[in-house]
């Protein structure tokens, strides 16, 4: 998982909660233990041992045992650990839209320039097929081929999917009207045995329509031009 962070809001979480981490409840164990081994070292003390240097082992023994004690309690009433740190640093996460954009070339065509679209109407643009993003990247292949095989009609079987490149932009999100910042994994997908409707150079598969666009055409629309030529040049520098 790709984490950005606000440096000021992660002090503001280290600050909160430093009381308690570091706080072990072994740690803190041994810790009384030491200082009851100098209290005892005090008063076990040889007779030949002054009367002040043991009453001075005892007092810092003393000290010792109190404040290690102090800690003990407090690490034994804490609840707070490394998994309940991490969970709230992840919650600092700016990033709000982890997605996998997938590049499909034509393939089927002896020269292989194009790539596979959709028209989405909350944006009202066509852009490449894109899913959430999930954290562990096995489960995140194995979800894209599982998503374009139900949205493309395509046997699974048939679907190979290789991790190309990575970005984070902030950008203007064109349905909730907002910057927001964006994570954009991009894979490219291959597709054997493409079925013929799909070779068609618009087509519709229930009420989704694809159609496939050139670099050049792309990057001429007005639309792409201006809410989403990032992707397109992310596709553009590392898809050959």
């Amino acid at each position: 998982m790709q984490l950005l962070i606000d440096s000021t809001k992660l002090e503001a979480l280290l600050q909160r909660n430093q009381d308690y981490i570091g706080y072990k409840k072994l740690d803190q164990s041994c810790n009384v233990a030491n200082a009851l081994f100098v209290m005892y070292g005090g008063f076990s003390a040889s007779p030949e041992t002054s009367l002040w240097a043991k009453v001075i082992v005892i007092i810092v023994g003393g000290f010792g045992l109190y404040w290690s004690g102090c800690a003990m309690v407090k690490a034994i009433k804490n609840t707070y650990n490394a998994d309940l740190l991490q969970h709230d640093i992840e919650n600092l996460n700016e990033i709000e839209h982890p997605f996998s954009l997938i590049a499909i070339k034509d393939t089927f065509n002896k020269y292989s320039h194009r790539y596979l679209l959709y028209y989405d109407n909350r944006w009202g643009l066509n852009l490449f097929p894109n899913y959430k993003t999930q954290v562990v990247e096995e489960e995140n292949v194995a979800n894209i081929i599982k998503r374009l095989s139900s949205d493309l009609q395509v046997a699974p079987e048939l679907i190979t999917v290789e991790r190309k490149g990575f970005e984070l932009r902030t950008k203007y999100s064109v349905s909730d009207k907002v910057q927001k910042v964006y994570e954009h994994t991009l894979y490219q997908a291959t597709i054997k045995k493409l079925p013929k409707k799909l070779q068609a150079d618009s087509f519709m598969i229930g009420d989704r329509k694809y159609s496939w666009w050139s670099i050049d055409k792309m990057e001429a629309d007005e639309d792409i031009r201006e809410h989403n030529l990032d992707v397109v040049e992310l596709v553009k520098h590392n898809i050959i």
